[in-house]
């Protein structure tokens, strides 16, 4: 597995073992539960830095869905759904009209058939408008690579009309960007054996970073001369929020979530008018003592409590307390130092610090060796703190969340998260470690450990914790912001793309002359067969506009939005939001209908992710190339967030995605062809207000293969 570091993830109900190749360093955390699986983590793109967006405090509605009501006039040929455990249903698609009780339902109508193509989106759309039913004529494109192609020792830059990126590093592993032989730019994930710097490899052992030191060094060695701190330095570490109370604390039944029993009716939020605390945690992270400072407390930017506190000493955590009542508004709490600057200080970009009454929360934990290291080196705030650094990194995924704005998610995601505690800790590794009796454990919504993996010491084995630090002090660690969303319950969308392992990618689906298709023949990019062309953070979904690795997904944007002001615990379930009716509308190469076509369904198998070649679903395409999907028979459930699984084309969905694919293979006159069809459409379509009925754009290579 591939990445910067080494990560192993504990679930907080169910074991799931995530590795990560990432400096030899071992990072352990307490992810929202996602059943028997293993994960692998692709770190995404380059570092930037940036402040924390603002958001104005909204009012917090009830968690409600929305359903649009679609009237859908058409009659489509029937269709044939073949599973292993039922019998053959054949179902025709008739005039439909469902109404679904909503908070506000609207009335669309769209007839059929007209011919429904994606709009400028790259992948399978999940949205459509109507246009001409005539064939689409791709223009010819051009795309020109500063470095020549795979040149993984120097740094480039590609450009193909659309796609303007540079190869970047994350740990040591290069991001290389070229141009495929259609002319359309793509990137692969490339292991740099000395290292990797500003976009390359390094072609010796010695690596420059921010800041400079050799990529291999023993525990106490480093070519760096770190500067020695003078003075004071107050530090606003984290606000914390008591009473604490209880996330979801999800097991699974038949790979399905339900509430551990005795738990469905613990209290998860302050009630109105309760009496809250914020806590405010300063240390002194300079060398000497600045005697007493003032403080400030501000509710959406308005103070409304100061005073003074007596001098703390170099290494001295100080907390002072705010009250309020609760309520149902969402609040900015500010806490300030040295609000007037009356004290000199080394640093003073770390003096105050802002959170959301109702942000999600996760605690940090990190052995002591790490926490010395950040404290003696500069990091990307400006100041030598593991804290200032670690807040840095939920800034920026906070940022992101804002910058996420997608038809999915107008306005970005909407929930923010913070830190809630930090524990500091000799060792962490082993039985006795202090995070295995934690009692905030239900009470935090995640929480993320840096540990050595090695129980006899706390300093970083072989000097790994001098690595990390080394390399990630002074910008963002993308993988990092990508495991603390998994804290949130988000999943990794690169679970839809092939499998790695099996031969073939999985795929054992057969052409028409009975050969089995080559994974090269599916219309998928890059060396990785992905099915996602601009993936995120995640790992896969769509970017467009951003077309940028380090963005969350416009999927990510919408599953978090859906279940918006609940606490977490469940992971993945998201995936279930489905439209009651699902059609497809099947597109040529070059964007032209495939009208009165054999086409078939094959889905990637939940566990071995196999891709075998018995369709779950086949039938024939109308005059328009639309087809109407019937619904496989599921175990109904509906998590506490608000989510139901319901009958869906999918059938039984997993959580972490694992069966979210399927294969499409369309035939006519004696041609064959194929594309993708993946769970990730139908939510996306439900998440932009198709609640009822959608028609999904599946584009092909069709024609492919001469049969």
């Amino acid at each position: 597995m591939r990445g910067v570091m080494q990560v192993v993830v504990i679930a907080v109900l169910v074991a799931v073992a995530v590795t990560v190749s990432v400096s030899a360093i071992t990072l352990i955390a307490m992810r929202q539960p996602e059943p028997t699986t293993t994960t692998t983590i692709m770190p995404t793109s380059r570092p930037t830095t940036s402040t924390t967006a603002a958001r104005t405090p909204p009012s917090i509605p009830a968690n409600t869905i929305t359903t649009t009501t679609v009237q859908t006039a058409t009659t489509l040929p029937a269709t044939t759904i073949t599973s292993p455990t039922t019998t053959t249903a054949t179902t025709n698609a008739t005039t439909l009209s469902t109404t679904t009780s909503t908070t506000a339902t609207t009335s669309t109508t769209t007839t059929l058939p007209s011919t429904t193509t994606s709009t400028t989106t790259p992948s399978n759309a999940t949205t459509t408008t109507t246009v001409p039913a005539t064939t689409t004529t791709v223009p010819q494109r051009t795309c020109t690579d500063s470095d020549g192609g795979k040149v993984y020792g120097t740094k480039g830059s590609v450009f193909d009309g659309n796609l303007n990126a540079t190869d970047f590093c994350s740990g040591g592993l290069l991001y290389e960007y070229y141009c495929r032989a259609d002319n359309t730019a793509t990137a692969e994930t490339y292991p740099c054996a000395n290292g990797c710097v500003d976009g390359a490899c390094v072609s010796t052992g010695t690596t420059t970073t921010t800041v400079t030191t050799t990529t291999t060094l023993p525990p106490t060695t480093t070519t760096t001369t770190i500067p020695t701190l003078i003075g004071s330095d107050l530090d606003v570490t984290y606000i914390a929020r008591t009473p604490r109370y209880y996330r979801y604390d999800v097991v699974y039944v038949d790979n399905l979530p339900q509430l551990r029993a005795g738990t469905e009716n613990q209290k998860r939020w302050p009630a109105t008018g309760e009496t809250v605390a914020y806590t405010a945690h300063v240390i002194n992270k300079g060398n000497n003592t600045p005697g007493s400072f003032g403080y400030q407390w501000l509710v959406n930017n308005a103070s409304v409590a100061s005073g003074t506190h007596g001098s703390i000493a170099p290494g001295q955590d100080a907390a002072l307390t705010y009250s309020m009542a609760w309520t149902l508004i969402l609040q900015n709490i500010t806490f300030r130092v040295d609000q007037n600057s009356a004290i000199p200080e080394t640093v003073e970009t770390n003096n105050e610090r802002t959170i959301g009454s109702h942000d999600l929360t996760i605690s940090i934990w990190a052995e002591r060796g790490i926490y010395e290291l950040f404290n003696n080196r500069t990091n990307l705030a400006g100041s030598y703190s593991f804290e200032d650094w670690i807040q840095a990194q939920v800034a920026k995924l906070n940022e992101r969340f804002e910058q996420a704005r997608y038809q999915t998610a107008p306005g970005g995601v909407r929930d923010r998260l913070r830190i809630d505690k930090i524990v500091v800790a000799e060792n962490l590794d082993g039985g006795s470690s202090p995070m295995n009796s934690d009692p905030d454990q239900f009470l935090i919504d995640g929480r993320w450990q840096f540990a050595d993996g090695d129980a006899t010491n706390a300093n970083g084995q072989g000097g790994a914790w001098l690595n990390y630090v080394s390399i990630f002090a002074a910008t963002i660690d993308w993988g990092l912001i990508h495991e603390m969303a998994h804290q949130l319950g988000i999943i990794d969308l690169y679970r839809m793309n092939l499998a790695t392992d099996p031969p073939n990618r999985g795929v054992q689906v057969q052409d028409g002359n009975g050969n089995v298709v080559p994974a090269s023949n599916l219309p998928a990019y890059g060396f990785d067969q992905i099915v996602f062309p601009y993936g995120g953070l995640m790992g896969g979904g769509d970017t467009s506009p951003y077309r940028d690795g380090t963005y969350f997904e416009s999927h990510t944007a919408g599953g978090m939005n859906a279940h918006y002001n609940h606490r977490r615990g469940y992971f993945g379930e998201y995936l279930y939001d489905t439209p009651l009716a699902t059609s497809v509308q099947v597109l040529n190469a070059t964007g032209g209908i495939i009208a009165s076509a054999q086409i078939a369904f094959y889905q990637k198998d939940a566990f071995t992710e196999i891709i075998d070649n018995t369709p779950e679903i086949s039938g024939t395409t109308n005059t328009q190339g639309v087809m109407a999907l019937p619904n496989r028979p599921v175990t109904p459930v509906t998590t506490a967030t608000g989510h139901t699984l319901r009958p869906n084309p999918f059938g039984h969905i997993t959580v972490a995605g694992h069966n979210g694919t399927m294969i499409v293979k369309i035939t006519k006159d004696n041609t064959e062809g194929y594309g993708f069809l993946t769970v990730h459409d139908l939510n996306v379509a439900y998440w932009a207000g198709n609640t009822s009925a959608a028609t999904i754009t599946v584009r092909t290579n069709y024609p492919k293969i001469t049969l």
